[in-house]
């Protein structure tokens, strides 16, 4: 306290006054000190105020807003220019919910995946299918898996899971289900499912099917390997039931169930390339087949295991169905 406002409060008890209007003073004057010195600043240098509250002036509101009187006649900060209130600031709804996991396409909307396509969330991966990587028995682990955007507009928008195969073109990624343990090949009804191929590592690979069969039943044994490629699905390698041609930067899905397939067994003469077979070949040759029963699951949705043709592949794949049952990926 500076010596004038000692001796003026000195002179004010002398006249009279009383102690409490004295002390009044010197408390307001005290708290008029500290505030008077630097309640401006501290203002200025605190965080602005957000849509709704209270203000004095326009300085006082976050960027885009400004201090007006409200309903109740209380100036608050109000947003303008078309903006809008979300988590106390006033944003541009235009731009200000694209690609943010938190706020995805409007206020608040939280995408559980951690991925915002522009507006939509990308889908978490179904819990019944389970992800995993190998370096395919030599070399460093390159592949890798992961929920996208896109590519494109997939065929259950807005994302897909991708598969990377990296430098090692003998590992693999792979999307693999248990829940089809055991199902006789004879009781598949529908299967089908789609990909995009964004680097086709060195030309013809997209993601393929890979079901890991048990021949006599017993469940416990991995008798045979059969093997869906798109590659092999065209006019030049299956005349009889022909699909598209395998192409690059595009979704494009296959019909496996109607499709040609290859055994590593070659039961019923059937072999990659030309020599792929439907797989009513199959189950006339092995009517008792069935997928086997393996921890990670028989039915394989692959890319890789192959050094050379499928080095630094990267492909996606998305809206898998198999017997009424459809999977967003």
């Amino acid at each position: 306290m500076d010596g004038r406002r000692f001796d003026d409060i000195s002179k004010a008890l002398a006249a009279g006054t009383s102690r409490r209007s004295v002390l009044a003073r010197l408390v307001a004057g005290v708290a008029g000190g500290v505030l008077g010195a630097g309640s401006i600043a501290a203002g200025e240098a605190a965080s602005k105020r957000g849509p709704g509250r209270t203000c004095r002036e326009t300085a006082n509101c976050v960027a885009g807003a400004k201090c007006v009187k409200g309903d109740r006649g209380r100036k608050v900060c109000s947003c303008v220019d078309g903006r809008e209130a979300c988590r106390d600031q006033c944003v541009d709804p235009n731009t200000a919910y694209l690609n943010d996991p938190r706020n995805c396409g409007s206020c608040g909307k939280r995408c559980r995946s951690g991925i915002c396509c522009t507006t939509d969330c990308a889908e978490t991966r179904n819990p019944a299918w389970t992800a995993t990587v190998t370096n395919g028995g030599t070399g460093a682990v390159t592949a890798s898996t992961a929920v996208v955007c896109g590519p494109g507009t997939p065929p259950l928008p807005p994302g897909s899971t991708e598969l990377r195969v990296g430098s090692n073109g003998d590992g693999a990624a792979q999307l693999r289900p248990a829940a089809y343990n055991g199902l006789k090949l004879a009781d598949l009804t529908q299967l089908t499912y789609s990909t995009y191929v964004v680097q086709d590592g060195s030309g013809g690979q997209a993601p393929y099917l890979l079901l890991n069969i048990d021949l006599d039943g017993d469940g416990a044994t991995v008798e045979d390997l059969i093997f869906f490629e798109p590659v092999y699905q065209d006019a030049s390698y299956f005349p009889s039931n022909p699909q598209a041609s395998l192409a690059v930067g595009t979704w494009q899905t296959w019909d496996a169930l109607n499709g040609c397939w290859w055994s590593v067994n070659n039961v019923a003469g059937a072999g990659p390339g030309i020599n792929c077979k439907p797989l009513s070949d199959y189950l006339t040759a092995q009517p008792n087949s069935r997928l086997a029963t393996t921890s990670a699951g028989a039915f394989r949705i692959v890319t890789g295991f192959g050094a050379g043709a499928w080095d630094n592949f990267v492909g996606n794949v998305d809206n898998v169905t198999i017997n009424g049952t459809n999977y967003d990926f």
